[in-house]
């Protein structure tokens, strides 16, 4: 894990930037990253004919390969991956130490990758991608390729979702444009959630992303350069070194509005510009806040004031009603006059409907002794 013994191995070759060999130095030792070097620059590498994966399961993976000839990790690595080649180190390791390694070997995979002008990543619909970003696709192959690390952009990353079936033979574009828009059309929205595995919080990885999010902070004109320098490397082919020279650095001096340019953008992405607009945004949102709960409060001491002010109406109001005037004095005496005429009558009724009932029983009664006297006679006569 000696990173000046790698450097040195490397020196006089086509050589990644310091902040790969950083990068992957943090996982190999310089003989190991010199073995997969080598392994990579053999003929059996296939140009523009890697696979990257993330989200799909291992096997399903390495079958969408095969079906297509193209290589995986584990099959540009060959005997380093194999189990059973006494030149594979996973017998040696433990679990730890070989998933280290296996980054490392990510990370010289993905520069390599980044020399060329095509690569194929594979992962489901429709996150895509693992919502921590650190799996080793996010925290280490991606910065890779698209240029943010190793100083080599590939040109085109597509996407294919295996998980699918009837999208495995379907790719689209996903950097430097993501086209997922094309894919919706033609199978729709898929709601389906899916589980993704749990990643562990690394802090290679969390320095990883520090590392990018630095990176990409960069003037234009570097990126520029670098992309210019792999353009030049493809159409001729030849080994270069991705040192800048002083001859580079004449050049770009030339290009006086580029460079003014490059400090626009570079001052527009900054994160110390963006801390300042973030701070005055804060103090106007605080401001305008504040004149708001300023205006509430003289609001709401109105509101309580007219809310006592009506208060007050309603109970002289309520007092004032509560005192009778003549009219209402005179209407209740009519009223009173009127109950007790009524309460006489009703009296007076049932006192001769009492009577009534008194006469009529008297008069039943002497029917019933006239009969009975008459009864009495007949008796007699018949007798």
């Amino acid at each position: 894990m000696d990173l000046k013994d790698i450097s040195e191995w490397l020196s006089g070759r086509q050589q990644p930037q310091t902040s790969l060999v950083r990068l992957f130095s943090q996982y190999l030792n310089a003989q190991e990253a010199a073995r997969i070097f080598q392994q990579f620059e053999s003929p059996q590498w296939i140009h523009n004919g890697q696979v990257l994966w993330s989200g799909v399961p291992r096997d399903k993976a390495q079958q969408w390969a095969d079906r297509h000839h193209l290589q995986t990790l584990t099959a540009a690595m060959g005997p380093f991956m194999d189990e059973e080649h006494p030149v594979c180190l996973k017998s040696k390791m433990s679990a730890h130490q070989w998933s280290r390694y296996v980054r490392g070997a990510s990370a010289i995979f993905a520069w390599h990758i980044a020399r060329g002008e095509k690569v194929t990543v594979l992962s489901p619909p429709p996150e895509r991608f693992h919502p921590s970003g650190l799996t080793n696709y996010q925290a280490i192959e991606e910065p890779i390729i698209q240029g943010k690390i190793g100083g080599y952009a590939v040109g085109q990353i597509v996407l294919v979702h295996p998980t699918v079936i009837e999208s495995e033979e379907f790719l689209y574009e996903v950097w430097p444009e993501d086209k997922y828009s094309t894919w919706i059309r033609k199978f729709g929205l898929r709601n389906r959630k899916e589980k993704w595995r749990e990643v562990g919080q690394s802090r290679d990885k969390l320095r990883l992303k520090m590392l990018v999010a630095r990176l990409e902070q960069r003037p234009l004109a570097e990126h520029v350069e670098c992309l210019g320098k792999a353009e030049a490397q493809r159409e001729n082919s030849t080994p270069l070194c991705l040192s800048t020279g002083p001859h580079q650095r004449g050049d770009a001096g030339q290009t006086g509005s580029m460079i003014m340019l490059s400090m626009v953008f570079f001052l527009l992405s900054s994160r110390f510009a963006l801390s300042v607009l973030m701070g005055l945004l804060y103090a106007l949102i605080d401001k305008f806040l504040r004149g708001n709960e300023a205006n509430k409060s003289c609001l709401l001491q109105e509101d309580r004031k007219g809310s006592k002010e009506v208060n007050t109406a309603k109970e002289t109001d309520k007092m004032a009603y509560l005192e009778p005037t003549p009219v209402q004095v005179e209407f209740k005496r009519q009223e009173e006059g009127k109950r007790m005429i009524e309460d006489r009558k009703k009296v007076q009724d049932k006192a001769k409907k009492e009577t009534k009932g008194k006469a009529k029983k008297a008069r039943v009664a002497q029917w019933q002794a006239q009969g009975i006297s008459k009864m009495k006679k007949l008796e007699a006569e018949l007798a």
